[in-house]
C-alpha cells in the first residue's frame, strides 16, 4: 500500500514576503546565492542534475552517479523552503504547499533550469535539472546529413535516451 504524502500548510515557509529581504542580490542571477552556486558548481562539474532534499547534503548526478556538490553540509527545509521560494512564481509555490509536488524553470544566469519541487517525510526537496540557454548547431552533435534534414521535412522526431544522459545538452 502506497501512502501519499503532502505537506502540512503551516511548516512549508515558501512566502517571499515573510522572510528578510537581502538588500544586495547584484551578485545573484536568480536571486538565490545558494542555488545559483549549486547550479554554477555542477555545470562545471558537467552534471545533468543538482539534488537537494532536507537533512541530506546536496548532491550533483555525473554520468549516472552521484557526487556531493562541494563540501556542503546537510540543509535543512526551512533553507531550502526559503531558497526555491526566492525563485519559484507565486502559483508554483501555491500548488507545492497544496499537493507536495510543482515544476517550474528558471534562469540561471548560463542556462535554464528546470525545477521539480518535491514534498517527503523529511520535509522539502527539489532535483533541479541544469538545461543550456540554446540548443546545439547540428554540425556540433556529429549525426549525418540525413539526419539533419529531418527537422525540415513531415513527421516526428523522436530522440530517446535514459535520464541524464545528455539528450537536451549535447
Amino acid at each position: 500500500a502506497q501512502t501519499e504524502v503532502t505537506p502540512p500548510a503551516e511548516n512549508l515557509p515558501i512566502e517571499r514576503g515573510q522572510y528578510q529581504v537581502v538588500e544586495d542580490r547584484s551578485a545573484t542571477t536568480s536571486g538565490s546565492a545558494l542555488l545559483d552556486q549549486l547550479t554554477q558548481a555542477a555545470r562545471q562539474a558537467r552534471a545533468a542534475d543538482v539534488l537537494i532534499a532536507t537533512g541530506t547534503a546536496p548532491a550533483m548526478r555525473i554520468n549516472g552517479a552521484l557526487q556531493p556538490v562541494g563540501d556542503r553540509g546537510s540543509l535543512d527545509g526551512e533553507t531550502i523552503s526559503r531558497e526555491i521560494g526566492i525563485v519559484a512564481p507565486a502559483d508554483v509555490r501555491a500548488r507545492w504547499t497544496e499537493t507536495g509536488i510543482a515544476m517550474f524553470t528558471y534562469g540561471d544566469g548560463v542556462g535554464r533550469v528546470r525545477a521539480t519541487l518535491t514534498w517527503d517525510h523529511r520535509g522539502p526537496g527539489a532535483s533541479i535539472r541544469l538545461l543550456v540557454g540554446e540548443p546545439p548547431a547540428m554540425d556540433r552533435l556529429g549525426i549525418g546529413r540525413e539526419v539533419s534534414a529531418w527537422p525540415d521535412q513531415r513527421g516526428l522526431v523522436l530522440i530517446a535516451a535514459p535520464t541524464g544522459i545528455g539528450k537536451t545538452s549535447r
